[in-house]
């Protein structure tokens, strides 16, 4: 066992949902190329906590164990570009607002419960997006066809530990549970 873990809470789409989301995953790589994101791996990042010592994520998990978390529906359709970390992602419009509050309700909810325990809030907003194509030397999200709409409601929200290896990253979640509606 390591004695740490690269680690982040996440939304975690259905079966059905990662595989719809796949379809955009090559769509996207058939203009973009780059390396898509296995379907088992898809997720919306609403924490990434980095690298954790072993004792700190035990310590997470005891307080993580009585946290409720509430999901809604939001409507994916649209393609982007983060051209630093290389990756091509799906999100909801940016005009979404109202509809998208509930996400941003949990995202704060969850960062006042980490900041406690040591964690610091990133001073960047939020930017919900489902990573699917990760090494994307340039891509112009507007060469991308538009994807059919997708209305999304979570099926858990996780905590997860991360580790790459030769063949990609590798997901273990550590915690889970299916988010209430709201």
């Amino acid at each position: 066992m390591p004695d740490h873990h690269r680690i982040f809470f996440a939304l975690w789409p259905s079966a059905e949902d990662a595989a719809r989301l796949m379809e955009w995953a090559h769509a996207a790589q058939a203009v973009c190329g780059g390396r898509m994101n296995r379907r088992e791996n898809l997720h919306m990042t609403l924490a990434y906590l980095g690298e954790t010592e072993h004792e700190r994520v035990d310590e997470l998990l005891a307080a993580a164990d009585g946290w409720q978390t509430h999901a809604g529906t939001m409507v994916l359709d649209r393609f982007g570009h983060f051209p630093r970390p290389k990756v091509v992602w799906a999100g909801p419009a940016a005009d979404e607002g109202e509809r998208l509050a509930w996400l941003h309700a949990l995202y704060d909810d969850l960062w006042r419960r980490l900041e406690p325990l040591g964690w610091r809030r990133p001073d960047r907003p939020f930017n919900p997006h489902i990573t699917l194509l990760r090494k994307v030397a340039s891509c112009d999200p507007s060469c991308l066809s538009p994807p059919d709409p997708m209305a999304w409601t979570p099926q858990h929200c996780v905590l997860v530990a991360s580790r790459s290896t030769e063949e990609g990253l590798w997901y273990e979640v550590l915690w889970g549970q299916t988010p209430c509606g709201v």
